[in-house]
């Protein structure tokens, strides 16, 4: 009986561990947050480009209208731009996602 009530010891921390952990992630303190990143969430339209500072993640719709217009824009090595919503241009020369200077542009969307 002693070894058993050493392994309740650890199963107790272990179970309050990941209560706390359960309880962190559904109350929207995520774990894949990232710092430095410009989001524009699901159902939400954007009349605007998307710049990234210094990365730019679009979930919801940018539609831009003139020419030279950018949907989502993001430079410099190691930045990226990622599109999982909708971008919408009207214009001459635009361009719905605009990577440059050794960025990355990713497109899952429409």
């Amino acid at each position: 009986m002693r070894k058993a009530s050493k392994y309740r010891g650890i199963f107790v921390l272990l179970s309050l561990l990941l209560a706390i952990e359960a309880s962190l992630g559904f109350s929207g303190v995520g774990f894949a947050q990232e710092e430095n990143v410009v989001i524009n969430e699901e159902n939400k339209i954007k009349n605007d480009t998307l710049s990234g500072k210094p990365n730019c993640v679009n979930y919801g719709t940018i539609e831009t209208d003139g020419n030279n217009r950018r949907g989502m824009y993001v430079t410099g090595e190691d930045h990226y731009a990622s599109n999982f919503g909708k971008v919408i241009t009207h214009g001459h020369y635009a361009y719905g996602i605009y990577a440059y200077d050794g960025s990355t542009a990713n497109n899952w969307g429409a």
